[in-house]
């Protein structure tokens, strides 16, 4: 770091020392020292007011954050130690901090997730004995839920002809090769979302007959076409009598509906040779439109077919997914992601809860907080949350005291809106909790050197010149 002060100096006091009993936003990009100056905050916080390590709850994004995080509070706490003219109260102070570094709430979110369940775990309707499953256990029980549910489906013989007319389709519930799209794939994005899933009603009237007139007409509009030829040697003539029109002929002729539908989702035609025009009066790529036309009537045909089928696996495979995460909750094997919500849903339902958790906690700092999703904040928001018995349902109109919350983030940073994360959930809640100054912002950059900021910053500069709330 460099010995002078840096041009920011006034907002890094504010962080760590003047404003700790401040509600703060905080934009700070890497290298900005944003981890240093959250340290500061919490240290200075213990020693300078009196709260305790254990009335903070610092939360970030990574284990390995998580890890560095807790260690470097620590060290932080060790380092004042050393100083020989610290006082009694503040040695004092810090000594207790080092000792209850090990019990201090510096975790992930799922890590703070799962201690509040734990502690609460009849008020959160879970069974006393908590476990969470990591990554590959959540995968393997997906394995297994997954294959009971297909032996299910097939066992029923009221999916008898949705499984079959699906089959015809290629609508696949489980991947015939690596990289296939199938409803296995589905039902884990929809167990990633199950909170955001109402139980929907299955459908148990016949799926609709097929319709083929589209079909049947593109194919007769095609010959009518193939008639007005005035030169039989032309090769986009031979292309549509030879290759085309015997097979369509003989498809819309095909009595079987089954064996109509399963071509159709098996067959597109080559538009053939461009044809002359003084063959057809018209340009040859017109001609071939029509061809294309047949394609398109086909595919038509399928999609239409398609769609009650997907609708209806799809809602056999959502009422899956909350009946896996209503087991989950009765035995208590809960996945990262029932944390989060189920956390939440306590946090919401039970007043009595949020009175405990806010009168311990007396201040949450979000770390990484470009990476948090709307589950996340909500949880914060009610603990930090003036205790009433009925909140407001937006976690932007809660009532929070000064300093109870704290945030750090980088919007730029924002990459993971696959888990969640969205852009303008960082803006909502910077609007609602950076006060009437606005957010603080970490400008100084220790990590590089100036002439790469200089370069990132005049290319970046130019290619997201403003804010856009919904751009991610």
């Amino acid at each position: 770091m460099s010995a002078h002060r840096p041009v920011d100096a006034a907002e890094r006091d504010l962080i760590s020392v003047s404003g700790t009993e401040r509600t703060l936003f905080v934009e700070a990009g890497a290298g900005t020292g944003k981890t240093t100056a959250l340290v500061q905050r919490v240290v200075n916080t213990v020693l300078d007011r009196g709260v305790p390590l254990t009335a903070l709850a610092a939360i970030t994004f990574t284990e390995a954050a998580a890890s560095e995080l807790q260690t470097r509070i620590r060290v932080g706490f060790e380092q004042v130690l050393a100083d020989p003219e610290l006082s009694t109260t503040r040695r004092e102070r810090a000594e207790q901090a080092v000792a209850d570094a090990d019990m201090a709430s510096i975790s992930t979110v799922h890590g703070f997730a799962s201690r509040l369940l734990s502690e609460f775990s009849t008020a959160a309707g879970l069974p006393p004995r908590v476990a969470v499953l990591d990554e590959i256990a959540s995968q393997l029980a997906h394995e297994q839920r997954w294959e009971r549910f297909v032996d299910r489906l097939h066992r029923d013989p009221a999916n008898g002809e949705l499984l079959y007319r699906a089959a015809l389709l290629n609508i696949a519930l489980t991947p015939r090769y690596p990289g296939e799209g199938s409803f296995k794939a589905i039902a884990a994005v929809l167990a990633q979302n199950w909170d955001r899933l109402g139980e929907l009603d299955t459908i148990d009237e016949p799926l609709p007959d097929i319709d083929f007139a589209p079909f049947d007409d593109a194919v007769a509009a095609l010959e009518a076409v193939a008639d007005t030829c005035v030169d039989r040697t032309d090769k986009l003539y031979e292309h549509i009598v030879t290759t085309c029109l015997p097979e369509m002929r003989a498809l819309v002729a095909e009595e079987s509906p089954s064996a109509k539908l399963r071509h159709l989702a098996n067959t597109e035609w080559k538009t053939g040779r461009s044809g002359r025009k003084e063959a057809w009066g018209r340009a040859g790529a017109e001609v071939r439109d029509d061809i294309k036309a047949v394609n398109e009537a086909g595919a038509a045909v399928v999609a239409a077919c398609s769609q009650p089928v997907l609708d209806r696996l799809l809602r056999l495979t959502a009422n899956e997914v909350l009946q896996a995460a209503d087991a989950r909750r009765d035995d208590g094997g809960l996945e990262f992601h029932d944390l989060l919500v189920l956390a939440r849903q306590m946090l919401r339902t039970r007043p009595e809860v949020r009175r405990v958790l806010h009168e311990r906690y007396r201040h949450i700092l979000l770390d990484e907080f470009q990476d948090t999703d709307p589950t996340q904040i909500e949880a914060a928001s009610l603990i930090a949350a003036t205790p009433a018995d009925e909140l407001p349902a937006d976690w932007a109109e809660h009532a929070v005291e000064a300093g109870r919350l704290f945030f750090v983030g980088d919007p730029k940073q924002s990459i993971y809106r696959f888990r969640r994360a969205d852009i303008s959930l960082f803006l909502q809640a910077r609007d609602a909790f950076g006060g009437a100054g606005g957010p603080v912002a970490l400008t100084t950059n220790f990590r590089t050197v100036a002439p790469i900021i200089e370069w990132v910053n005049e290319l970046f500069g130019a290619a997201m010149p403003t804010e856009v709330p919904d751009a991610q």
